[in-house]
């Protein structure tokens, strides 16, 4: 089961032009996830949220909205084939929820000797380009 991400990730803070909502300003989660440790903003902020995302899955957390996350318990007992031809765009489904997400590429996915995926991503944003990546279990 994929588990999800404390729900200590900030509210927004900004509104853009169409008065919609955007992140910006948020809390900095500490290095081991297990307190706030101050306010980050710009490429900080947007990594967060990235995180965040990649570790909540749909439609699971009461108090996170259910277009938020992603859906990677599909990929649970099927095989590196189906998660492989398929992991890309549900990972760019979630982050693209994020008007400051441009693009999502997917640049490494592993099978690893534990029967899990390592899965690797350039992400271009408004806030400039960051590398992520983690492990999916199958």
């Amino acid at each position: 089961m994929i588990t999800p991400m404390r729900d200590t990730f900030a509210l927004p803070l900004e509104r853009t032009q169409n008065n919609t909502l955007a992140f910006g300003y948020t809390q900095s989660i500490g290095k081991h996830e297990t307190r706030i440790d101050g306010y980050v903003d710009g490429v900080e902020a947007y990594r967060q949220f990235v995180h965040h995302c990649c570790h909540t899955e749909r439609g699971t957390v009461p108090c996170v909205d259910d277009n938020e996350g992603v859906e990677l318990e599909q990929f649970i007992g099927k095989p590196f084939g189906f998660l492989k031809s398929r992991v890309e765009r549900v990972i760019r489904t979630g982050l693209m929820m994020d008007e400051r997400t441009v693009s999502v590429n997917m640049t490494s996915c592993i099978l690893t000797s534990l029967g899990q995926a390592e899965v690797s991503f350039d992400i271009d944003s408004t806030e400039g380009r960051i590398e992520y990546g983690f492990i999916i279990p199958l």
